[in-house]
């Protein structure tokens, strides 16, 4: 009969891997916290010299613009320009 009583659960990996994991696990947590309380110390930074969140005073309302032609993604279209229309093809004599 196997002697159940002592046996522990296998997870596949042996005991050295398993904390090697949770040491990569917790190192990966560390460093997340370590960029989140410098971003947020430099974000305080930011508020308190007023450059960050700071509001406009003047009511100047912007000419829409195309952001994806900004960014040279799609052509620019002024629809201020009308369109040409086509001239009509004449047969050759």
């Amino acid at each position: 009969m196997p002697d159940t009583e002592n046996r522990q659960p296998t997870t596949g990996f042996l005991p050295s891997e398993v904390w090697l994991r949770v040491r990569v696990g917790l190192a990966g947590i560390g460093g997340i916290l370590l960029i989140l309380g410098a971003a947020s110390s430099l974000a305080d930074r930011l508020r308190a010299d007023g450059n960050l969140g700071a509001k406009s005073t003047t009511n100047v309302i912007a000419a829409p613009s195309e952001p994806m032609a900004e960014l040279g993604i799609a052509p620019d279209v002024a629809p201020s320009t009308p369109k040409a229309e086509p001239q009509p093809l004449t047969p050759p004599k």
